[in-house]
This record gives structure tokens, C-alpha cells and sequence, in this order.
């Protein structure tokens, strides 16, 4: 009745919700269709889920019921059991008559299976011979008839293994199965052996034989196993035929190995190429033809590189031995890299170094000092060359060559730096850290040894030149002392593009990277010493036209009419023009610099020297040579800032000196103190002999009060400088013109 009014309710509910408004009154079919379905869909529902219980209630009965008969014939098995559990009890008293008869059965049974067996193997034994006598024999096929022979043998020698004569017997009836034995293994062993030409063409009869090997090895490690279960004679195992498989292997290489180094040693490099293609071809056909054929624990491939690479440190410890020249030396050394390199490359394979570290190092070393003894050799030369045929050729008809920029050079720079390069390229082939080390400090020194050398040699030539007359001196000696400045800054610009090389190379530990830096900068600052050596003599030859006309200063011509320096600057002139031309353009300004430097030197040299009478109108002639050289001097240095800040400097003296030698007695100490403080080396005594050559000398009381001035002027300095804690008086500079100490006070 609830369910009923529920139903109801809901019912209202429902229709309530669905017409809430007039309007929806012309919905009310479409509204009873819908609720018509639903009750269908509900009601079939409704009918299949009672539908399913009916069913599960009558399986469920039909289970209970056959449940019910098995328990009931369960029941009556387990009367059944304890029915013949009781009758059997008599039986126990005769089991020991049924065991006898058992055993004897089975033994009977053995017995004629036995004899079967043996009465068909000499048929066996004939068969597989004429198998293994064919050209394609099946292997697998007989070894495994092969081995149940031999399992029959070793199983009735077993039994037999008490009883002599019948041991015996079995031993001479099977004896055809131990020879067909041997002969399958020398066939295997065969096969083996030509196992890197069998690969390429019957793979699959490879297989088959580590098949048998494989077997082989199996049954080695059951017949030792002490727990295992068949009981057969043992004495035949173990065969290790695994072992001796991998002995065949490998001694087949050391014989395919052994053919490629027999033939000609003496030429290395193509020797070390021939045998290199037949390592890689043969390593690659392990790796990709024998490895997917072996068992993976066989580890096949590194065995093989192992025994190659074994191989091949003695055949070149062998070639270490030798007498090998340099190109030899570095093609092993080349080759030792290439073949670490292309096992990793090619093979994925990490290999040591072929050749001991030792042994390297004793080539390494054999190396550079064959290269070194020939290097001086041509260092030698190429000096003697060079002086050969611009010193001491009187045939000589020009100059040297000139570079695109017009500046002299030779061919010493580039004949020294190609065999410079060539030794530091061939090393940088190698990519052997320490070998390059060594090379670069080989050429290091060589350079170093060249430009002490170069520089001795120039030297003396250069003295020898001003040994002689004029008319006995080389005719391109200028054109030649120029060529060698431009040489050096060449060999210099050579030589940090040689560092910038070595700092780039990767090969190069940090510990040898710094001493190749600094030693090519001892190069580098070496070529520049070279430079500033041949601009020194550059200087003398300069100055050698110049002294000429240098000698007349201060005599009576030059008081007279003074053209000497206008000729010293037209003939500097004429040499600072063809500096510029054929001069490297940072050296042009320098060399003038040490020009002006020695005109200077001899400008004061014959001030002091001439002991001519200094009149009072030197003030204006020493002034007008001044601001001559003043002006030519400061316009060829005046791209150098610094150059023509020494030019000023410089030419001071001569003004200060110009000042002395016009001064009154009492500005003298103080003139002489300003020229001392620049020039330490000018002492009282240069300045006595200034006085002695002036004209009005008689009215500085024979110039001793001016000289006891002066050094009491120098006593106060002191005095005050060692109370302030400063200089006693002034010290040499790096860059101070040394003048004076040129000039003797002796009278």
C-alpha cells in the first residue's frame, strides 16, 4: 500500500514538474509517449534481471547435486582403498622375490640393448668414414653419430672399469671410434685454420664446426661436474677443444701476420702502409663477420687484437733496432699515432700505445739529434751563403732583391724558416704531445744558435769591411746590412706566428706549452737584437761617409764659412731616403735616432779634440748647426712621438754646451751642474779643457777658481743628497747618450 501511495506522489510529482505552465498542457501527448517508453524500457529491464536469477537458482541446484554424487563415490573409493590396504599385508613377505625378478629383468633389458649397440659399430664407424671421405660432408651429422658411439664406449668401459679383460676387449673393439675421433678433430682444426678465408665463403661450415666445439665444451663440463647423474668412463675428458679452437685461431693470424712482415723491411714507410691495410682489413672482418658467428663469451674480436697488437710491438721494436734515418723515424712515429687512432676510430677499440714509452722516447730523442746535427749544418751554410755572396763575391753587379714593398731581403729567411716549418709541421702530424715539445725546442735553438752565429759573423765581416780601403770593400754592403734588418723582422713575424701555432696546438701539455712560449719568445726578442745589431752597422757605414766632413768643425774653415752641417744633412738626407725605400718602415726613425746619436759623439769629439780656440762668437755659429739638425732630425722621427722627444733631448747637450762655452765665471758651475746631471760622465776636466780653448781663458784665473767652484758645488749636492737620502749623483739611464767617456782629458 506504501509503495503504492510512494508511486503516486512521485507520479504527481512528475507531472507537476513537467506542466507548471498553461502552455505546456499542448505537450501532453508528447509527454505520454515519452513516459510510455520509459515504463517499457523499465519493465523489460525488470524481466531480463528475473530471468537471470531463475537461471543462477537452477545452476545452483544442479551444482549442489553433483556435488552430493561425488561425495558419495569418494566415499565409496576410500572403502575400496581401505579394503586392499588390509588384503595386502601377505604380499610384504614375498617383495624380496619380486625385487630379484625386477632387477634381473632389467639387467636382461640393458644387457641385449648393449649388445645391440655394439653389434652395429663397425657398421657405424664405416659409414661415417665414408661420410667424412665426401667432399660436402655433413660434420654435424657425424660427430653426433659419433658422439653416441663414443657415449656407448665410455659408458661400457665404465661397467667394465673392474674387469680387466673385459676392459681390455672394449678398449680394441672401439679403438675405430678413437681413430674416426682424431680425424674429425684434424678436420675441424683444418677448417679452423683457414678460418679467415672460410668466412668469406662457406660461413655457414664455420659454424658448424664451433657447434661441435661448443658441444665439445659442454660435455667437458658435465662429465667433470662430480654431482652429475651418468656414470661413464672419464678418461677421455677433458678434450678442451674450446681452447684449442682459439689456439688454431689465433696461430692462423700469427701466420697470416707473419707472410705480411717477411717482405722488405728496408723501406719502412710502405712496409708500415702495407701492413696497416692488412691489420684494419683483417680486424674489421673479425669484428664484422667472425664475432656474429662465435659465442659472445669466446670475446673472439679482442682476442684477435690483442694478438695483432702483440705482434706488432715486436715487429717495431724490431725496426727500433735499426739505423733509421729521420723520415723514417717520423713516418713510425706518424703511423704508431694513425693505428691507436684508427683502432678507435674504425674498430671502437681502446688500445695502448704499440711501442713502450721508453722505446719512444729513445726515437724521439734518436730523431732530434739527427735532425739537429743536420740542421746546423745547413744553419752554416746558410750563413756562409749569405756572406759568400754579399761579402766576398767582388762579382756582385746589384743590390739584393726586393720585396712588393721594395725593401731588400734575401733568401736566408726563407730558406731558414721553410726548413723550420718543415721540421715543426711534420711534428704536428705526429700529434704526440712530447715529440712536438722536442721539436719545437730543437728549432727553438737552432733559431737561437743562428742569430748568435749570424751576429758573430756579421761582426767580424763588418770590422774586416772597415779594415780595409774603400777601394777594397764590398760594393752592396749598405744594401746589405739592410736586407738583414728587414730579414730579422721578417724571421721575428715568423717566428710569433710559429708561437701563435704551438699556444693553438691541443696536443701540447700545459707544462710544455710554457717553456715552448718562452724560449720563442727568446726567439723573437733574438731577431730583434739581430735587427738592432745590423742597424748599428748601418749607423757606422752612415757615419763613415759623415766623418769626413765631420773633421772640420771647429777649425778655421768652419768659423769661417761653416757648411759642414748642411752637408751632414744633405747627405743623411740622401740616406733616409733610400732607408725609406728599401728599409722596413719601423726601423727607419730608429736608425736616424742613432744617427743623430754618433753625429752628436762627434760633434762634442771635436769640440774637445780640435783644442782650437773657442771664440765668442761660437754662440751663433753652434746655434745655427743646432736648429739644422734640430729641424732634419725632428722631421724624419716625427711619426715617433718618443724618437722625436730623444731628438729634443739629445741636442740639449749641444746647446748646453754651446751656453759653457760663452758663460760667465759665475754661471759656469751651474751650466756645468745641468750638463753633469744629464751626462754623469762629463767631469771637471772636460769642462777645464773647454776653458783652456776659450779666447778670454785669461780672466778666469787659469780656471782653477772655477774648477773649486764646481766641486764645491758638487761636495754641497752630495752632502745634501745624503742627508735627504737621494743619489749622490745622478745615475746612468737605460736610454742616456754616453759622450763623454769617448773623450780623453789627457792633455
Amino acid at each position: 500500500m506504501d509503495t503504492e501511495a510512494d508511486a503516486a506522489e512521485t507520479a504527481a510529482k512528475r507531472i507537476a514538474q513537467l506542466l507548471q505552465r498553461p502552455e505546456q498542457l499542448d505537450k501532453v501527448s508528447e509527454h505520454r509517449r515519452r513516459l510510455l517508453r520509459e515504463k517499457e524500457s523499465v519493465d523489460a529491464r525488470l524481466r531480463t534481471a528475473l530471468q537471470t536469477q531463475v537461471d543462477d537458482i537452477r545452476s545452483g541446484l544442479e551444482l549442489l547435486h553433483a556435488s552430493i554424487q561425488n561425495i558419495r563415490q569418494v566415499r565409496g573409493n576410500l572403502a575400496s582403498v581401505d579394503t586392499l590396504c588390509k588384503s595386502s599385508r601377505a604380499l610384504g613377505l614375498d617383495a624380496s622375490e619380486f625385487k630379484q625378478v625386477n632387477d634381473a629383468r632389467k639387467t636382461l633389458i640393458k644387457t641385449r640393448k648393449n649388445l645391440d649397440r655394439i653389434y652395429v659399430v663397425p657398421q657405424t664407424v664405416k659409414q661415417l668414414k665414408i661420410a667424412m671421405d665426401a667432399e660436402d660432408c655433413n660434420l654435424l651429422y657425424i660427430y653426433e653419430n659419433l658422439s653416441a658411439l663414443e657415449f656407448i664406449r665410455d659408458e661400457l668401459l665404465y661397467h667394465a672399469r673392474h674387469l680387466s679383460d673385459e676392459h681390455e676387449a672394449l678398449q680394441w673393439y672401439f679403438a675405430e671410434v678413437d681413430t674416426l675421433s682424431d680425424l674429425l678433430a684434424k678436420r675441424l682444426w683444418h677448417l679452423l685454420d683457414q678460418g679467415m678465408s672460410l668466412i668469406k665463403t662457406k660461413p655457414q661450415l664455420l659454424v658448424t664446426v664451433l657447434r661441435i666445439v661448443e658441444r665439445e665444451e659442454k660435455a667437458d663440463i658435465q662429465v667433470l661436474d662430480p654431482a652429475a647423474p651418468v656414470k661413464i668412463d672419464r678418461s677421455r675428458r677433458p678434450r678442451g677443444y674450446r681452447e684449442k679452437a682459439l689456439e688454431r685461431l689465433l696461430a692462423s693470424a700469427v701466420v697470416r701476420f707473419e707472410a705480411q712482415v717477411v717482405d722488405d723491411k728496408e723501406h719502412v714507410e710502405p712496409f708500415l702502409e702495407r701492413l696497416s691495410k692488412f691489420i684494419f682489413e683483417d680486424l674489421l672482418t673479425v669484428k664484422n663477420d667472425f664475432v656474429p658467428c662465435f659465442p659472445p663469451h669466446y670475446n673472439i674480436f679482442n682476442l684477435y687484437v690483442a694478438s695483432y697488437n702483440s705482434h706488432v710491438s715486436e715487429v717495431l721494436l724490431e725496426l727500433v733496432e735499426r739505423e733509421l734515418e729521420p723520415s723514417e723515424i717520423l713516418a713510425m712515429l706518424n703511423w704508431m699515432q694513425s693505428y691507436t687512432e684508427n683502432l678507435q676510430k674504425k674498430l671502437g677499440v681502446t688500445a695502448q700505445d704499440p711501442m713502450p714509452a721508453e722505446k719512444q722516447d729513445l726515437l724521439m730523442e734518436r730523431y732530434t739529434r739527427l735532425v739537429r746535427e743536420k740542421m746546423q749544418e745547413w744553419c752554416r751554410n746558410i750563413i756562409k751563403n749569405e756572406l759568400q755572396e754579399w761579402i766576398h763575391n767582388p762579382d756582385r753587379e746589384g743590390p739584393p732583391d726586393t720585396d712588393s714593398k721594395g725593401l731588400y731581403v734575401t733568401e736566408a729567411t726563407i730558406i731558414l724558416f721553410q726548413m723550420i716549418d718543415q721540421q715543426v709541421a711534420v711534428a704536428f702530424r705526429t700529434r704526440h704531445g712530447k715529440f712536438i715539445f722536442e721539436v719545437v725546442q730543437l728549432c727553438t735553438a737552432m733559431l737561437l744558435g743562428f742569430q748568435d752565429d749570424f751576429e758573430k759573423e756579421l761582426n767580424e765581416t763588418t770590422n774586416g769591411y772597415f779594415a780595409v780601403t774603400p777601394e777594397e770593400r764590398p760594393s752592396f754592403m749598405l744594401e746589405f746590412l739592410l736586407a738583414v734588418v728587414n730579414n730579422s723582422v721578417q724571421c721575428g713575424i715568423y717566428a710569433e706566428q710559429l708561437r701563435s701555432r704551438v699556444e693553438e696546438d691541443a696536443h701540447l701539455e700545459a707544462q710544455f706549452l710554457s717553456v715552448c712560449r718562452n724560449q720563442l719568445a727568446n726567439v723573437v726578442s733574438g731577431f730583434e737584437q739581430l735587427a738592432v745589431v745590423a742597424q748599428g752597422h748601418l749607423v757606422r757605414i752612415i757615419l763613415g761617409d759623415l766623418d769626413p766632413v765631420l773633421v772640420g768643425l771647429f777649425t778655421r774653415k768652419w768659423y769661417e764659412a761653416p757648411r759642414e752641417i748642411d752637408t751632414v744633412v744633405a747627405t743623411l738626407d740622401d740616406y733616409a731616403n733610400d732607408l725609406a725605400q728599401h728599409m722596413h718602415p719601423d726601423y727607419v726613425p730608429k736608425t736616424l735616432a742613432l744617427t743623430l746619436d754618433q753625429v752628436i759623439i762627434s760633434y762634442v769629439r771635436a769640440m774637445f779634440n780640435k783644442r782650437a780656440l773657442i771664440k765668442s762668437d761660437i754662440r751663433d755659429l753652434m746655434k745655427k748647426d743646432i736648429d739644422k739638425l734640430q729641424q732634419f732630425f725632428a722631421s724624419k722621427v716625427a711619426s715617433v712621438p718618443e724618437l722625436k722627444l730623444q731628438v729634443d733631448v739629445r741636442l740639449s747637450l749641444l746647446y748646453d754646451l754651446r751656453e759653457l762655452a760663452t758663460d760667465t765665471e759665475s754661471i759656469i758651475p751651474s751650466t756645468y751642474y745641468k750638463i753633469h746631471t744629464r751626462h754623469p760622465d762629463f767631469s771637471p776636466e772636460h769642462m777645464e779643457i773647454m776653458l783652456a780653448c776659450r779666447d778670454d781663458f785669461g780672466r778666469f784665473r787659469g780656471g782653477a777658481g772655477v774648477s773649486k767652484a764646481i766641486r764645491e758645488m758638487l761636495e754641497k749636492h752630495a752632502n745634501k743628497a745624503k742627508k735627504t737620502g737621494a743619489a749622490a749623483s745622478p745615475g746612468p739611464s737605460s736610454n742616456q747618450l754616453v759622450v763623454f767617456s769617448h773623450i780623453s782629458t789627457k792633455q
